[in-house]
């Protein structure tokens, strides 16, 4: 597997050490964006239609999101690093992937894209009623703080997700719509432009971080097997 040129950072670094690395920057940076909402900070910058311009730039965000989602080789560097001859839902036809897959109406689908598109589609939805409509409901501090709990989990999805798809399915959902949460809240509270554009920024690295600890997953999984089939997941040399 071809690591992303977006991520030379981390070049000599793989599996846990990377996953926790991405998870460390992840978890900072949304440390920073409470401390911020709470106690503000950086420059007081307010535009005229603030709300529409946020909500654009999350609604592209999350477009793209969705576009890797549905198709993860449209994008380069999203991809799940492998090419096997029998997949389901694009993971290796094997056992130890049964996590990473559901099955609809007989069809098999890998559970993280399926959350992801769910997620990017739920938040464009929501970005429009919000941004564009203004409707939401009381109590922005509230949601605040369960965008952030909902970015979490889904941030450190592949530590709890205990082996159910369902579960697995449901974290990546909390993590893109956690985002909006976060972003609709941020600007119903007023919160400058500063804010709003560091959070942006952050949404798009949470997407990275996501990716990149997923492609390490794959990559344990496969090293854990021993059975060497050549169908898995693995590291380029």
């Amino acid at each position: 597997m071809e690591l992303p040129k977006d991520q030379w950072f981390v070049k000599g670094l793989r599996g846990r050490g990377a996953q926790v690395l991405y998870l460390a920057f992840s978890f900072a940076g949304l440390s920073i964006l409470v401390l911020l909402f709470l106690f503000g900070g950086g420059p007081q910058v307010f535009l005229p239609y603030q709300a529409q311009v946020t909500g654009t730039v999350f609604m592209a965000i999350c477009l793209v999101g969705l576009i890797a989602s549905v198709s993860p080789g449209t994008l380069h560097g999203v991809g799940h690093g492998s090419s096997p001859s029998i997949t389901l839902g694009h993971h290796p036809d094997c056992g130890r992937f049964n996590g990473h897959i559901i099955r609809f109406h007989g069809d098999a689908y890998c559970a993280g894209c399926t959350g992801l598109a769910l997620g990017a589609s739920s938040s464009i939805v929501g970005s429009v009623l919000y941004f564009y409509m203004g409707v939401y409901p009381s109590g922005s501090e509230v949601i605040f703080w369960v965008g952030v709990i909902a970015v979490a989990l889904g941030l450190i999805q592949h530590f709890i997700d205990l082996g159910s798809p369902y579960l697995h399915l449901f974290l990546n959902v909390s993590l893109v719509f956690g985002s909006f949460m976060l972003a609709s809240s941020m600007n119903a509270a007023g919160a400058s432009l500063f804010i709003e554009a560091y959070h942006l920024v952050l949404v798009v690295f949470w997407v990275a971080t996501r990716i990149r600890v997923s492609q390490e997953e794959h990559i344990l999984v496969c090293q854990a097997c021993g059975v060497g089939c050549g169908q898995g997941y693995r590291v380029a040399n």
